[in-house]
């Protein structure tokens, strides 16, 4: 009988990965028509939904500043003094607090139900837009955002006016407590908000009307789009309805993609303007990445088949270290956390566990707003309150993907875990609101009895 060659282990490993190699790469090279059309759906789809996420946070930066807006009257508003206060005495306390007012407001003033008119400096006149306080004086109302009051011939001085009804001791509104905001105070409010080249932002107030537009032209004016197909999707049609995502032209004729969101504290719609060859860039972007990668594959084969099992080696023992613990948050990486959680569950078969996942509500859009550098802060800072929480509960705990984070906890009973870990999430909840960006993580929960079954919740 002949002897049989004998391969080297290690040239039949380098023989094997190239022979697979060769095949996974003719595999995508097949496929690749189909995946360039799914790849081109599929970015369009997500960049909309991620675009959607984040112009739904834009909205709620310009209804949190509204709403700042209505608490800065509020907290000048004392019950028991304005039921009894005249009109010479209220407008004392005006000028007294005006410096409590936020210094958004270019007046601060009580109106009477005769319409007289006084604000925090001292001027006195009659109010000429009157109708703006009907819903508080005749309608119940407790409190009034007004449709802009227009000034023609300088847009930017145009105002808003918040105001809150005052009530005799009888509950009977006597006059109204409000303010001015000038329409400019908003158009920086939005240009502040950092977006994509060749993207901007818009709002319509409820009629259709453009409030804020980059170009001034528009302001106060409508846009019908000039080819009859979309003609259902002028400024005042689009004022009327939900949040969408909507296919249009711009004056130029020219396709654009439109994202809106609605503000209803305000019943303004946020629009944001995306041109259509921003998809296309985003397409090419995506297939360059696509054919680069089949190139370099190719490449890489030809040039490191020769050094491959070395490299290899090389690489598997830098990785070994960095492998086991995330490099920003020093937490296991998740494949590490598999790992222990797998081992504690082998030597543990007959016990009750219970697993917690945790991401951070919003995070796209705190990234995107705050900038990467704030975003990797924000993880640091809640790995290590995470941490801590691991200690305490003698927990395994590692990083995920972003912002997601995991628990395993070998556990005796699972309503005390639940009683447990809702008392930590308490002292999280104080602990975080001290940070500088407003953030809120959110908690997935499952244990595992001992029969094998499986109980999910949310926090």
């Amino acid at each position: 009988m002949k002897n049989k060659r004998l391969i080297n282990p290690e040239k039949a490993k380098l023989v094997s990965t190239f022979i697979i190699l060769i095949v996974v790469i003719i595999i995508v090279m097949f496929l690749s028509t189909i995946l360039i059309n799914s790849i081109k759906k599929q970015t369009e789809k997500l960049y909309i939904s991620d675009m959607q996420s984040i112009v739904e946070g834009y909205g709620q930066i310009i209804c949190d500043r509204a709403e700042l807006y209505i608490t800065s009257i509020s907290s000048v508003y004392e019950k028991d003094f304005f039921e009894k206060a005249s009109d010479l005495q209220i407008y004392s306390y005006l000028t007294k607090t005006r410096g409590q007012i936020h210094p958004d407001f270019k007046r601060f003033f009580y109106v009477n139900r005769d319409f007289i008119y006084h604000d925090s400096d001292g001027n006195e006149h009659t109010f000429e837009n009157t109708d703006i306080f009907n819903p508080l004086f005749f309608e119940n109302k407790d409190l009034i955002i007004s449709e802009t009051l227009k000034n023609e011939e300088a847009p930017e001085e145009s105002e808003l006016v918040f105001a809150k009804a005052v009530k005799d001791s009888q509950g009977n509104v006597k006059g109204a407590l409000g303010g001015t905001i000038k329409l400019e105070k908003l158009n920086d409010l939005v240009n502040q908000i950092k977006l994509e080249k060749d993207q901007f932002l818009c709002i319509l107030d409820s009629k259709g009307y453009f409030i804020v537009h980059t170009d001034p032209v528009w302001l106060f004016k409508k846009f019908v789009p000039p080819q009859s197909e979309y003609s259902l999707l002028s400024t005042e049609h689009i004022a009327k309805r939900d949040s969408e995502y909507i296919e249009s032209i711009d004056v130029n004729k020219e396709k654009i993609s439109l994202i809106t969101q609605k503000i209803p504290l305000l019943d303004w719609t946020l629009t944001l303007k995306i041109p259509q060859n921003h998809f296309d860039k985003l397409y090419q972007k995506h297939l360059h990445k696509f054919f680069l990668i089949i190139v370099i594959a190719l490449a890489s084969i030809i040039l490191f088949l020769g050094i491959e099992m070395a490299v290899m080696n090389f690489f598997q023992k830098k990785q070994m270290l960095a492998t086991l613990y995330d490099p920003l948050t020093k937490l296991w990486t998740r494949q590490h956390f598999e790992h222990e959680a797998t081992k504690l569950l082998k030597h543990n078969q007959n016990s009750k566990f219970m697993l917690i996942e945790c991401d951070i509500r919003g995070f796209k859009f705190i990234n995107q707003n705050y900038g990467e550098e704030a975003a990797d802060n924000l993880i640091k800072y809640l790995a290590e309150q995470l941490q801590s929480i691991a200690f305490r509960m003698n927990a395994l705990v590692g990083r995920g993907f972003a912002d997601h984070f995991y628990f395993f906890i070998k556990v005796s009973s699972i309503h005390n875990a639940m009683n447990v870990f809702k008392n930590e999430n308490e002292k999280l909840s104080e602990e975080i609101k001290a940070y500088d960006i407003p953030f809120f993580p959110k908690f997935g929960i499952a244990f595992l009895s001992s029969k094998g079954k499986e109980q999910t919740t949310t926090i």
